[in-house]
């Protein structure tokens, strides 16, 4: 075992997932997750963490990915009322120091050191023209993106909480066509790209409820049209996301999907419906075609962006 160990975590808005890592890595046998649910509070869910894989006595600090804004040492869940604080985290884990970061960063992170089996390629692209520039666009209980810039040799993070901005007009259009009626004024790329947002589509077009695991499941089985509706319109709504999203943060290097919903409907079987629209003629329309499109399958990622930046905090 390496001389530094560090407690790594990944508070999303469904699961909580937990690990140890070194200098070269996670540690082998000590990924755990949780459902949200099961706990009241955050100190719950990291007590039954240390309680089951009790910390090693060398941990010198760590890194815990939150799915919401982070002010210092402390952060809040934003589809979660839990508050994450760092000084009490360090404490319970016997470490001097813990650095909290938005779960965005923590996968902007990752993609340094991806492996392929970490990740399935969508589109190749063209990195020719390499800015140093990574965008991570997380699709989940809720939406959000970061974007991870190398330069000089070095990395860093730009985080953001783009899932609570307008829905662009082009998504609000297509919206009005296939669901009869248009969205709110006030409606949000996260009200429509998350989990709920997909659920909500489906909702429109059969008038029943449904979660989203078995919306996705019924939509793979050819069992339910109205699934398969709402599969197909989610992806050509994530679709035409994208050129917005690269035309804001211009991301040579690659746009990487990652979270459960894009892991249950979008990847390989949905390529020409995911790149159509970055491959249409206009504004920096070559730009747009030679960006590579990746999707995170590996749930540890976030958790391999916490190391790195526990290893290098700066």
């Amino acid at each position: 075992m390496s001389s530094a160990c560090y407690l790594l975590a990944d508070i999303g808005g469904t699961n909580a997932r937990f690990a140890y890592g070194s200098d070269a890595g996670l540690l082998a046998g000590t990924q755990r997750s949780y459902p949200n649910r099961d706990f009241g509070q955050f100190d719950d869910v990291l007590a039954a963490f240390l309680r089951d894989c009790p910390p090693p006595k060398n941990i010198t600090g760590g890194c815990i990915a939150v799915a919401g804004p982070v002010a210092g040492t402390v952060a809040e869940l934003t589809n979660r009322n839990w508050v994450i604080d760092a000084t009490s985290t360090a404490s319970a884990a016997g470490a001097p120091k813990m650095r909290l970061i938005n779960d965005l960063s923590a996968l902007a992170r990752s993609t340094a050191s991806l492996k392929p089996d970490q990740v399935t390629q969508i589109r190749q692209g063209d990195t020719k023209g390499s800015n140093g520039q990574t965008v991570v666009l997380g699709l989940g209980t809720g939406v959000n993106c970061a974007t991870r810039i190398t330069m000089a040799g070095r990395d860093g993070v730009v985080a953001a909480e783009i899932g609570h901005s307008a829905l662009p007009r082009d998504m609000a259009e297509l919206l009005a066509h296939r669901l009869g009626t248009a969205p709110e004024p006030l409606t949000t790329v996260e009200d429509i790209l998350s989990g709920r947002g997909f659920e909500h589509l489906y909702q429109q077009l059969s008038g029943k409820s449904c979660t989203g695991v078995d919306i996705a499941s019924r939509a793979a089985s050819g069992d339910d049209p109205q699934a398969e509706h709402a599969r197909d319109l989610y992806r050509k709504l994530v679709a035409l996301y994208l050129p917005a999203l690269a035309l804001h943060f211009m991301p040579k290097d690659g746009i990487f999907l990652a979270g459960s919903v894009a892991r249950s409907l979008l990847g390989t079987s949905c390529v020409n419906d995911l790149t159509a629209p970055l491959d249409r003629a206009g504004p920096m329309e070559q730009v747009l075609r030679d960006i590579p499109l990746g999707l995170i399958v590996d749930d540890a990622a976030a958790l391999s962006g916490c190391l790195e930046t526990a290893k290098n905090p700066a």
